[in-house]
């Protein structure tokens, strides 16, 4: 889909293992879910306009729900992240879905979450 007329209609992105940009894919943490939990909440924490507002440890799938205000209109977009482990990696598969709160548009915001996201999960930063 054409990025402008996303960005007017959709007020949600997620990342999809047959996405086309390689930054809103499914990442996979070296760790057990228990650590990937408490990695992703830190490294979430830590980013400026991100907060972690609650976690759920069931396994084998568990969840965090986040937010990220705007910058300029302060606007809160949801986060909600899964968790479950990969026996191809022994590690923590992680997917994400980002939400608007308001709109029915989001002017690309909800994909530009999900890459920032990536890129604070991704151990090398």
């Amino acid at each position: 889909m054409n990025p402008i007329l996303r960005g007017m209609i959709c007020n949600e992105a997620s990342l999809t293992d047959d996405s086309a940009d390689p930054r809103l894919r499914p990442i996979t943490l070296p760790l057990d879910l228990a650590a990937a939990i408490d990695f992703a909440a830190r490294r979430i924490d830590a980013t400026p306009r991100w907060r972690v507002e609650s976690i759920d440890r069931s396994a084998p799938i568990a969840k965090l729900h986040a937010t990220r205000r705007t910058l300029v209109w302060r606007f809160v977009d949801d986060v909600r992240l899964t968790f479950e482990p990969d026996p191809q990696s022994r590690g923590t598969r992680v997917k994400a879905t980002s939400r608007s709160r308001v709109g029915k548009g989001d002017l690309g915001q909800n994909p530009r979450n999900l890459r920032e996201l990536v890129a604070a999960l991704r151990l090398e930063s």
